[in-house]
């Protein structure tokens, strides 16, 4: 049998656990069935570099998400991922090379699949007719059962953006713009909601032609018959 020698000794066992920390979704967040957000997680271990490490996330609802990913040399890692609709627990396990893990948790709620805004002009109606140089007022009825705040903007086919407002849980919006070129308008309405879906509504519009300017009468007077004059 060999003898050790004294100054070959044994790797040293590792003491700490590699750890984690979830910076996003915050804890009891929202999101959409049909939209998928951004898992996002810091690692960090004391004796192997951050991307030796391997990150793994779970929800007990939906169980493992996706496959193993290593992290950046800074320890960020992050997935896009889509959740079923309910009340989720996520976990982000971090493991080293040595197979000691590390984890860190928060609860998300899933909702239903987001639908779009309704919308609708109201004024002017399909089809009226305006004076040149006449104030428009644009008008509609704006909804969205989940949204507090949506972008709202107004479009013509000859004269372009005309304006864009917010809606904020009332139900009208109003833009007046005080100038439409002549001619037959599409006016039309986009209404966007904080996940882009978006309702459109249009109408068509007449504004009237520049009247004809008035014909120009010159009255010269006559000059004297020459004829008249020869006989004086």
């Amino acid at each position: 049998f060999g003898v050790r020698n004294p100054s070959e000794s044994a790797p040293a066992a590792k003491r700490w656990a590699p750890e984690a920390a979830i910076e996003g979704p915050e804890s009891n967040a929202s999101w959409l069935a049909d939209d998928p957000g951004t898992l996002t997680a810091r690692v960090w271990d004391t004796e192997d570099p951050a991307d030796d490490l391997r990150v793994r996330w779970s929800s007990d609802l939906d169980g493992a998400l996706g496959g193993a990913l290593t992290p950046a040399q800074d320890g960020a890692v992050s997935t896009l991922q889509a959740l079923s609709e309910g009340a989720h627990l996520l976990t982000v396990t971090v493991t080293d090379t040595d197979g000691q893990t590390g984890s860190d948790a928060v609860r998300l709620t899933v909702g239903p699949p987001n639908l779009p805004p309704t919308c609708a002009i109201t004024s002017p109606t399909d089809g009226a007719s305006t004076p040149r140089d006449a104030t428009v007022a644009l008008r509609a009825s704006v909804d969205d059962d989940r949204s507090l705040e949506l972008a709202v903007g107004w479009t013509s086919d000859i004269d372009g953006a005309l304006g864009s407002t917010t809606w904020e849980r009332v139900g009208e919006v109003a833009l007046d713009w005080p100038f439409l070129s002549p001619g037959a308008h599409t006016v039309a309405l986009s209404v966007m909601d904080e996940h882009g879906a978006i309702c459109v509504d249009e109408v068509g519009l007449e504004i009237g032609q520049e009247p004809p300017s008035a014909p120009v009468v010159e009255i010269l007077p006559e000059e004297p018959d020459s004829c008249v004059d020869d006989l004086q």
